[in-house]
């Protein structure tokens, strides 16, 4: 049942970052970046700093359609090159 909504949550990321509101890990320029690793139930989720709302709300979006739960006290948000006040806001998104 997993492997179902795993594959669904994919297709979501892939057609969100087809429409422009995500864009993953990769060089610049470059039109196939990593938008997500899967591991049995754990999923690693690469965006812009100014994306994380609109990828919270897709997350939100996902729970309501799967009946699924994300723990988002257990989930981190790690920002690179970054200043600390960015980092201070993003925790609170």
């Amino acid at each position: 049942m997993f492997v179902l909504a795993a594959d669904e949550f994919t297709e979501m990321i892939q057609n969100v970052a087809r429409a422009g509101l995500l864009q993953g890990l990769g060089p610049n320029g470059d039109s196939n970046k990593v938008l997500c690793w899967q591991y049995a139930d754990d999923t690693i989720l690469f965006s812009e700093t100014n994306q994380l709302t609109v990828l919270k709300l897709l997350l939100y979006k996902i729970l309501l359609v799967s009946g699924h739960q994300i723990n988002f006290a257990k989930s981190y948000a790690i920002l690179l090159d970054e200043k600390d006040a960015l980092q201070r806001q993003v925790a609170n998104i």
